[in-house]
Parts: C-alpha cells; structure tokens; sequence
C-alpha cells in the first residue's frame, strides 16, 4: 500500500457470515438446553403406577435399615419386578408410637421372589403355587410370617411329609401383571394348587390402565436414531411437559378394567385346570367402592366351581368367636409389644391385620388362615395323609 491510499474494510462473505451464525444459534441453544436438563421435571401428582414416584413409595415400604439395597427394579414387561438374590434386614413400620419397633427379614431369591426357590415337583410331593400381589407376598411380615410359608407349616404339621409352597406374590401386582409373571417364570413349574388372589390393585384408579402403561414402556428405541437423540433434549422433555395433558382423579381409570380382570382370571384358572392342578381363590378386598371386583371375582370362582374364600368377613367372625388367641401365643405376644392393649381394645382389627386400615393380615391373620385353607387342602388330596410320629 503507498502512501495516500486508504485502507478498505475486509468485506466477509455471506458464506462465512450463516455459518457464524449457525455456530453462534448452535451454542446459545446447546447451552440453554444444558442449563433446562439440570431442571427436574415435575411429575404428574400423585403415585401413577410406571412413575419414578411410584417406585419410590413402593421401595420406602420395605427398607433395609443398615445399607440401601433396592428390592424393586423397573421392567419393561411387568412394569416393576422385585431384585433378584436380596436380602433385606428391615422392620414393620406399623406399630404404636413408644411401643416396640420389631425387625423383620424379607428374602428374595435367585429367580426374584420371595422365600426358597421352587424345587421340581415329584409324584410324592405336593407343590402349592400362591399366585397373587403383597397379601400374598406378606407385607410387612417377616420371612418366617407370610402366608405361603405358614401354609408350608401347617400342611407339614398335619402330616404332608414333602411339600412346598412357593410365594408368587408381589406387592402392588394386577392380574395382568400376574399372568405375564406366570408365563415368564411358573409356566413350567409342575404344581398340585393354585392359590389365586388379585383384586385390590386391579380395582385402584389410575391415570392409565397397566395396558397402556405397558405399551408406553415396551415400545423399542433406537438408541442410535434421531428421535433417541430428540428425546435426550432438555428444551423437548420441557416442552413436552408443558403441553401435556394433566389428567384429574375424576377422570381415572381401574388399573385393569372389569372384562380384562375376568378374562385374566380365567386364563390362569384353565390354565392350571388343564394341568390337572386344584385352584382356590383368595378375596381379601376391603374396599366397598371395589365391589364390582368382589362380584366377579365370585362370579368366576362359581363358574369354574372352585372354592372361594372371602378373608374379611371371616376375620369379623373370628374376631367375635374364635379361640386364635390361644392358638398362637408366639404371634399374640408380638402384636401386644408392637401395639400395647389400649390400642387394640380400640381398634379390635389389629389382633389380626397388620395395619390401622386393615388390608394385610398380621402374623396371627395369616397362621389363621392358613389353618383354614389347609384344611380345604388335605381332603382333596388323592395320597392318604401319613400322621407324624
């Protein structure tokens, strides 16, 4: 350049100018969208089952006091399964402010459910299946308390020499939930009884049925595609929760609809009968505003002519008339320290349930019933009864 000449602005191209400008967008949204993913966002109120909320409430029910082993996981087929090879030292959290805060163990085997892993079945034993949610899973019941395995108890106590009862149930399951947990893991299990109980859960509104939760949960993602990639966005997830429809309780839906309750039902009924296997049906409903449930459950045990036992007015009957407080002095000693008398003169319903709502038997409910369904048991049994020397 000489002197006198005047130095001219280096014009950029437009080129460079929109891909300045793309960088510049590329970085103010990349960085909002960091800065929106470290937001959490709300979930819907209440516990929808399939919710983070959900897993949380059902996980705080039965907690390990020393370390925090999980005893649920999420799963894509059943919506939630209990951890395989867990071993929980917890407590019963029901029990009288003061009074005695007692431990209780809950064991999960190799195969994920509660107690010893089943055994193949032989022509000399009787194998017994309790297929149900957390009345048959025995919340909040120590290992050595729940239903299967005191019917275990008092099956080899009147003389079944080789016998198992294997504790299908888990806490918060619908039937629907049931039957695929029966084809994933008891389809080829050999048993001589089935003991059915779903229907609290079927019944409990929802914002979704366990059918459309399911569908929701097992649809496929491509890991690698751009919807995938879409979906990890803070500003979408943001926008999607935005717009989402909140639905309200008055618009809830049972988690299992009436027709697809029975049609579950009867599915695992046929399917043991076809087995050549007993089936016994357990209703331990408490729920007036369930009774639809009540009536088909009923209805379906009397068409398949099975036998049916409804727990909570025999627990009223019992409670009036029966002798299990001396039957089971271990049992009552413990709910006396865990409630003291003023609170069960009260609230008479805790001599036998677990709960000041009543809902889950106690360890005195479930010995009771036990006997009660034992003895439905070995009548019906081909082999002749060996007394015990």
């Amino acid at each position: 350049m000489t002197a006198g000449q005047v130095r001219t602005p280096h014009s950029i191209s437009l080129r460079k100018k929109l891909i300045f400008a793309l960088i510049a967008t590329c970085l103010i949204v990349g960085l909002t969208d960091l800065c929106v993913r470290l937001i959490p966002i709300p979930e819907q109120a209440g516990r929808a089952v399939g919710s983070r909320r959900f897993m949380e409430w059902l996980s705080h029910l039965s907690l390990d006091e020393k370390e925090p082993i999980p005893l649920y996981e999420s799963d894509s087929e059943r919506i939630w399964k209990l951890s395989p090879d867990r071993k929980l030292e917890s407590f019963n959290f029901h029990f009288a402010p003061g009074l005695e805060k007692q431990k209780i163990e809950i064991t999960i085997n190799q195969n994920g459910y509660r107690g010893k892993p089943a055994q193949p079945d032989t022509d000399e034993m009787l194998t017994v299946l309790c297929l149900g949610d957390s009345n048959i899973f025995g919340y909040p019941l120590d290992d050595r308390d729940v239903f299967p395995q005191v019917l275990e108890d008092s099956l080899s106590s009147k003389g079944i020499q080789t016998v198992q009862v294997i504790n299908a149930g888990t806490p918060g399951y619908t039937s629907e939930q049931g039957r695929i947990w029966f084809d994933q893991q008891f389809h080829e299990q050999q048993f001589d009884w089935l003991i059915l109980s779903f229907i609290n859960n079927d019944a409990w509104p929802q914002p979704e049925s366990d059918l459309a939760v399911l569908a929701r949960m097992s649809k496929k993602i491509d890991t690698s595609g751009f919807e995938f990639l879409l979906g990890q966005s803070g500003l979408v997830r943001w926008g999607r929760y935005l717009t989402r429809k909140e639905i309200p309780e008055s618009e809830y839906v049972p988690r299992v609809p009436l027709p697809r309750y029975r049609e579950n039902l009867h599915a695992l009924i046929d399917l043991a009968l076809a087995r050549g296997a007993k089936v016994l049906v357990l209703d331990y409903c408490v729920y007036p505003e369930y009774q639809p449930y009540v009536q088909s459950l009923q209805a379906v045990a009397q068409q398949s002519n099975l036998p049916y036992i409804q727990v909570p007015p025999l627990v009223l009957q019992e409670l009036e008339t029966g002798t299990f407080r001396e039957e089971f002095p271990e049992e009552i000693s413990r709910i006396q320290a865990r409630w003291g008398e003023e609170h069960l003169q009260s609230n008479p319903l805790l001599w036998l349930y677990a709960e000041m709502y009543p809902e889950h038997l106690n360890e005195a409910g479930t010995r009771w019933l036990s006997e009660i369904v034992s003895e439905l048991i070995l009548p019906a049994q081909d082999n002749p009864v060996v007394p015990q020397p």
